[in-house]
């Protein structure tokens, strides 16, 4: 496979997939908040919005005294962006482009790069790969893309079998969406309330409580958006090891985090411990509970497939105690 972007879903288009993302607060607000905290390093410079979706990023970044936005974005969304843009005065400033990254042409390179990529389980749909893909095309060389890094965290759970229901909401005809208006969208996004369809195949997507994760760490692997490869992402496995397991295991759990390392950092966590959102958390379940274990082992390992946006999943040489467990493996596809 080449190092051009990987196959992309075709979802984002959709008004309701827009306004999942919008609702979510802890999601939008961390972006607002590091760029508001951090405008020194927007003031007056070049920005690349990967992905733009609506264009609420450009709209952020404008706002903090952007020279110029550049919002990619290769849905039929861009045109809500750019009517969303022009609403709110920022025509002159925000440059909106319906394409891929990989057909964008511009004339100059960009000071920083903005991006909502994070997919379910953090590398799910693989939009990490059209960043780096933008990075090698149009960053500068001293530039800051936020996120900066991002770390996918794997802990044994009980789960307790209480899933939230996290959709979503009407948010169209609202007077004021971050402060900017955003009546464009009502006319041009018939919204007709969520379709709720039930989970298919593991791993499921769920929402944790607190009390389900029963170690006192998760296993990490980062990402730094900074040198990360294409090479880094499309292939990566890390071991893990819980030698203090508390009660009945159920299978594990993963999440993730981004950080916007800069004068100011920010940190946006989808952990049980952190306020939900609409990633939630995934769970891989085993064949059955196991009870009065002191100990989890093993090697999870990713690679992506090259005909999806998704990844094939499997974790190894799993141990409970001193006796191993099966392989499990987990083809994870987007349809598309």
């Amino acid at each position: 496979m080449s190092d051009s972007s990987p196959p992309q879903i075709d979802n984002y288009g959709d008004a309701r997939i827009q306004a999942l993302m919008l609702n979510d607060a802890p999601r939008t607000r961390a972006y607002e908040t590091a760029i508001k905290r951090n405008s020194e390093l927007f003031a007056n410079k070049v920005i690349l919005d990967v992905g733009c979706g609506q264009g609420i990023l450009s709209l952020f970044c404008a706002r903090a005294g952007a020279k110029k936005v550049y919002a990619v974005e290769r849905t039929s969304m861009a045109g809500v962006a750019k009517a969303i843009v022009k609403e709110n005065g920022y025509e002159d400033v925000i440059e909106v482009h319906q394409c891929t990254v990989d057909a964008l042409s511009i004339s100059e390179q960009v000071d920083v790069i903005v991006s909502e990529w994070m997919g379910v389980g953090l590398i799910h749909e693989r939009m990490l790969e059209v960043v780096i893909s933008a990075r090698d095309n149009f960053l500068k060389p001293d530039g800051t893309i936020f996120p900066t890094t991002a770390t996918l965290c794997l802990s044994p759970v009980a789960d307790d079998g209480s899933e939230g229901e996290l959709y979503a909401a009407n948010c169209w005809n609202q007077q004021s969406v971050y402060g900017f208006s955003w009546s464009s969208a009502a006319a041009m996004l018939p919204y007709h309330g969520p379709k709720k369809k039930p989970g298919i195949g593991f791993p499921l997507q769920r929402v944790l409580l607190p009390p389900s994760r029963i170690a006192d760490t998760a296993a990490e692997h980062k990402f730094d958006l900074r040198n990360v490869s294409m090479d880094d992402v499309r292939s990566f496995s890390f071991r893990f090891s819980f030698p203090n397991i508390r009660t009945t295991l159920c299978g594990v759990a993963f999440w993730f985090r981004v950080d916007f390392i800069a004068s100011h950092s920010v940190v946006l966590g989808t952990s049980p411990l952190d306020p939900p959102t609409h990633w939630r958390q995934l769970v891989w379940y085993f064949d059955q509970p196991r009870d009065q274990i002191k100990k989890l082992s093993g090697r999870f390992t990713a690679t992506a497939n090259p005909k999806t946006c998704g990844y094939k999943l499997k974790i190894t040489n799993t141990g409970v105690d001193d006796m191993k467990i099966d392989t499990v493996k987990f083809l994870w596809h987007a349809r598309r």
